[in-house]
């Protein structure tokens, strides 16, 4: 959860490619596109899983409260950001697999 230009900048640092922000969000993008299965069959397991931890926390994105869902067992865990806080959320692997 590094801030845009951060993560471009990061690359510079490790890989002495920095990345322009249009850069790093096509990549984030495509790996959206491309993880979007995956995170569809974890979203799975973990609604079928025995047991599993469910959590919430707040944050700030842009000075602005957020708060982030947390859904693990012992073998998965996603996690996803929305603007406000939802006392019933629901898990639903289609909006994980878009980041919200």
């Amino acid at each position: 959860m590094l801030p845009l230009a951060r993560t471009g900048e990061l690359m510079g640092d490790l890989f002495g490619l920095p990345m322009s922000d249009a850069t790093v969000l096509a990549i984030q993008a495509e790996a959206q596109v491309l993880l979007a299965p995956t995170v569809a069959a974890m979203g799975e397991a973990l609604k079928a899983a025995p047991v599993a931890h469910a959590d919430e926390t707040g944050l700030r994105v842009a000075g602005k409260i957020h708060w982030m869902h947390v859904l693990a067992d012992i073998t998965h865990a996603i996690t996803c950001i929305n603007e406000f806080f939802v006392a019933d959320f629901q898990w639903d692997p289609r909006h994980l697999a878009h980041g919200r």
